[in-house]
C-alpha cells in the first residue's frame, strides 16, 4: 500500500471546504422545508422507502464536481481525481476505474445527507457531507478507512478524523471558528462502566449507560425493553454521525449506539471511523441467517467500553435468536461473520 494520506494543511482545508459548501446547500432547502414548502426539495423516495431531496442529489453532485472537477462549471479536478466514488444516491460505484483503467487505491464512501426525514421537516437531526476517504491495495481487495467527517450545520459541530487524531470545530464550544483536537473538549476517556458476570450488563458506577437505537425494528424494539429493565438508559436516536456529534456536546459517561440494517457502507463508513479514533469499540457486525426471513441481519454497534460493545453484541443476537423461535439452551447458536 502507498503511504497512507492523514489531515495535513492542503487535505484539511479541501475537506473543510467540502463540508462547508455541503452545508451551504443544505440551508438553503432546509429554509423551503421549515416553510412547508416541500414540493421544491421533494425529489420522490428510494426502493427502500426513504425519501431523497434535491439537497441529497445537489450535495452529492457538488462533492463529486469539487473531486473529479466540472469543466462546465470552472472546477478543476482535485488531487483526488483518480479516486473511486461511491455515493448513497447512485447506490452504485460512480467511478470503478480511473482513466488509466485500473482500480483506484484511494475511493469515498458518501452520504451527502443522512437524516432526510428530520430535514424534511425541519428537524435539527441530520448531517451533511458524511465521508469515508479509504485507501486499498492494488487489486482493490480490501479497503481501510484514513479520514473521514460529517458536519451537522444546525448544531454547529463539525468532525474530521485520520488516523492519528480527531479535530473538531464548534464556535459555540470554542469561540472560534478552527478545528481543535477532541482532546481539548474530551480529555476522558468516553467510558465510564465495568463489566458485570458473563451475560449481564455492566456495573453502573451510579450512573446509566446512554444507548442509542438508530433504527427501531422488532428485534430492537424487543431488545429495547429487555435492557431497560436491567438498568440501562435507552434512547431513540437518529442518523449515527449525528447523534455521535450530539454526545459530543453532552456530558462524558458511556455511550453506545445500535443501528439496525444499514442501507449500504455509506450509512455508517465515516461513523466508523471517527468512532473509532474517538476511542469507541465500532464495528459492523453481521448476524449470520438471523433476520426474519433467513437472511443475514446486519447491525452497526460501538460503544465507550470494549466490555460494554461485547455486552451489546451478544444481547442483540440473543434477541434475534428468541425471535426465530429457538427455545434457550437449544438450536443453533447465533452466527457471527
Amino acid at each position: 500500500m502507498a503511504e497512507i494520506i492523514k489531515l495535513n494543511v492542503e487535505t484539511q482545508d479541501f475537506f473543510e471546504g467540502l463540508l462547508d459548501g455541503s452545508a451551504d446547500i443544505a440551508r438553503k432547502y432546509v429554509a423551503m422545508a421549515r416553510k412547508g414548502d416541500l414540493a421544491k426539495t421533494d425529489k420522490g423516495g428510494r426502493s427502500d422507502g426513504n425519501p431523497v431531496t434535491l439537497a441529497d442529489t445537489e450535495i452529492q453532485q457538488y462533492i463529486y464536481d469539487r473531486l473529479y472537477g466540472n469543466e462546465a462549471k470552472g472546477i478543476n479536478p482535485s488531487r483526488f481525481k483518480d479516486a473511486g466514488f461511491l455515493g448513497e444516491e447512485e447506490n452504485e460505484i460512480l467511478r470503478p476505474k480511473n482513466p488509466s483503467g485500473n482500480y483506484p487505491q484511494l475511493r469515498f464512501v458518501v452520504d451527502p445527507l443522512d437524516g432526510t426525514k428530520p430535514f424534511t421537516i425541519g428537524h435539527n437531526h441530520w448531517t451533511v457531507c458524511n465521508f469515508a476517504l479509504q485507501q486499498s491495495d492494488a487489486e482493490g481487495k480490501e479497503w481501510k478507512t484514513v479520514i473521514s467527517g460529517a458536519y451537522s450545520p444546525e448544531k454547529d459541530i463539525a468532525v474530521l478524523a485520520d488516523n492519528e487524531r480527531v479535530i473538531v470545530r464548534s464556535y459555540g464550544w470554542f469561540g472560534d471558528h478552527r478545528y481543535h483536537p477532541l482532546t481539548e473538549l474530551r480529555p476522558t476517556p468516553v467510558h465510564s462502566a465495568e463489566s458485570g458476570p458473563d451475560g449481564q450488563p455492566p456495573q453502573l458506577k451510579g450512573k446509566h449507560l446512554d444507548l442509542r437505537l438508530v433504527s427501531h425494528d422488532k428485534a430492537q424494539a424487543e431488545l429495547w425493553q429487555d435492557l431497560q429493565q436491567k438498568g440501562f438508559t435507552v434512547r431513540n436516536a437518529g442518523p449515527i454521525a449525528a447523534t455521535f456529534l450530539e454526545f459530543l456536546a453532552g456530558k462524558p459517561g458511556e455511550f453506545s449506539i445500535i443501528a439496525g440494517k444499514p442501507g449500504g457502507e455509506w450509512d455508517w463508513r465515516a461513523a466508523e471511523h471517527f468512532l473509532t479514533q474517538a476511542g469507541f469499540k465500532a464495528e459492523l457486525v453481521t448476524y449470520k441467517g438471523m433476520d426474519a426471513k433467513g437472511k443475514d441481519y446486519p447491525a452497526f454497534i460501538a460503544a465507550g467500553d470494549p466490555q460494554v460493545f461485547e455486552y451489546l453484541k451478544r444481547r442483540l443476537g440473543q434477541t434475534l435468536e428468541r425471535q426465530k423461535g429457538q427455545s434457550a439452551g437449544a438450536g443453533s447458536a447465533v452466527r457471527v461473520a
